[in-house]
């Protein structure tokens, strides 16, 4: 009897003694992470899982470095994993969901945001993430429910206004376009999209001039921006400036915008 518990004994301090390591570990992988480590990071959460394959927080941290080292495919094998461990967190769901948008598979990816949602309701990332799987299905209205949720939640996330804008155009909803571009300049007054798509939407309800300056900041952010050159030489072509419609078209042309090349062909070169 007594060498029973002797050993019942050194079993339990050598099972705590595999947590402890196995914590610190993936403790250490979490640090690596945050500071953006990620070939540390994965070595730590690595040895964590190889030490304790029983834990299911050890294979979640291996799963967000594999989701941010953009290696989809083995951040879901890990998330599937821990889930098999009973982990069952909206965190968890919400990682999966972006995996597996990541792979292309938006239905199961609307699956796991679905149940994210039960159990946390809250969090603008599930709503969000949702959205960009419903926009590949085409599912606008779906999409727009969801942005709304995400900038009720987090009013200061740009991305989302960004998206909703870009829906908007698509919808030729100009006005809500031009405001929620308004709002993302407003918060990131260096992304090149808002003035982009700004300046279209101003286009689009005849204020060409407005448009221009738009499409100016646009190019200055981004000089590589073909769309902005295409629109932009439109807008300067209604206006009555073809020579500088011409010189955008052209520009446009050379960073591959077909549409660009064939209005200069078009206007530029058949009629000089």
């Amino acid at each position: 009897m007594k060498n029973y518990f002797s050993v019942l004994i050194f079993l339990l301090f050598s099972l705590i003694k595999l947590h402890g390591q196995s914590l610190t570990k993936r403790a250490e992988a979490l640090k690596f992470l945050k500071d953006g480590e990620l070939a540390k990071a994965f070595t730590e959460a690595d040895a964590a899982v190889k030490e304790d394959e029983s834990n299911a927080e050890n294979w979640y941290v291996r799963g967000l470095i594999n989701l941010e080292s953009n290696n989809s495919a083995s951040a879901l094998e890990d998330f599937n994993k821990s889930e098999s461990l009973k982990m069952n967190t909206a965190e968890l769901l919400l990682k999966k969901g972006i995996a597996l948008n990541n792979l292309g598979k938006h239905k199961e990816a609307i699956i796991e945001l679905n149940k994210a949602e039960k159990i946390d309701a809250k969090n603008y990332e599930i709503f969000y993430n949702r959205a960009l799987a419903n926009i590949e299905f085409n599912n606008k209205d779906y999409a727009m429910k969801d942005l709304n949720k995400t900038v009720e939640l987090k009013t200061d996330f740009a991305d989302a206004y960004m998206l909703r804008a870009e829906i908007s155009f698509d919808e030729e909803n100009f006005k809500l376009c031009i405001l929620d571009c308004d709002k993302v300049i407003s918060l990131n007054p260096n992304l090149a999209d808002a003035y982009f798509f700004r300046a279209v939407a101003k286009g689009a309800t005849e204020k060409d001039k407005d448009a221009i300056s738009d499409f100016n900041k646009a190019l200055e952010l981004n000089p590589k921006h073909d769309e902005a050159l295409n629109y932009r030489g439109s807008a300067k072509f209604l206006s009555g400036n073809k020579k500088g419609a011409c010189l955008d078209w052209e520009k446009a042309m050379k960073l591959g915008n077909e549409e660009a090349e064939e209005k200069y062909n078009t206007y530029c070169v058949a009629q000089d």
